[in-house]
């Protein structure tokens, strides 16, 4: 059941039902209504670093408005650093706004902290990174460097 903020029927909204109203629109990919209620979860309780995390995430995601998302994440991880959700929405978030060096440093910080680093550790492998080319002043398209490339990583030169 999704209960509507402005439901006549429904006088008293608590945070965290708003928070699981927000959830629920993401599960269905309503993004910027969840954000909406993550965004009024925060207001309720400002010092709650999941709402801060996920109302950043989604102001990454879905409005671009990075150095407040960044923050609001950032904040969060002060709030709570043991929490592996948090350290997986700052991730998320940087990679909306293409820092991925940025995103897979925030993966590493988080699976040395966390208890249960599997989301983790499964994101940092999706995103992955690439090795320099063999041949720096080549591009990486080159027949040599991509060819090269994936025969000393099949003998476990590089």
């Amino acid at each position: 059941m999704i209960v509507r903020l402005t439901d006549p029927a429904r006088k008293a909204v608590t945070p965290a039902e708003i928070f699981s109203q927000g959830m629920d629109w993401v599960a269905r990919g309503f993004h910027l209504e969840a954000m909406k209620c993550f965004e009024a979860a925060h207001q309720l309780q400002p010092d709650n670093p999941i709402f801060a995390s996920f109302f950043g995430l989604t102001l990454a995601e879905q409005r671009g408005l990075f150095r407040r998302a960044l923050d609001l994440c950032h904040q969060a991880i002060k709030l709570s650093p043991e929490n592996g959700t948090l350290h997986l929405n700052l991730a998320r978030a940087l990679l909306a706004n293409d820092q991925k060096p940025e995103a897979m440093a925030a993966l590493r910080e988080g699976i040395i902290v966390v208890k249960d680093p599997g989301p983790l550790q499964t994101l940092l492998d999706q995103i992955g990174c690439r090795r320099d080319p063999l041949f720096g002043s080549l591009p990486r398209s080159h027949p040599l460097n991509k060819y090269l490339g994936m025969l000393t990583f099949r003998l476990g030169l590089r």
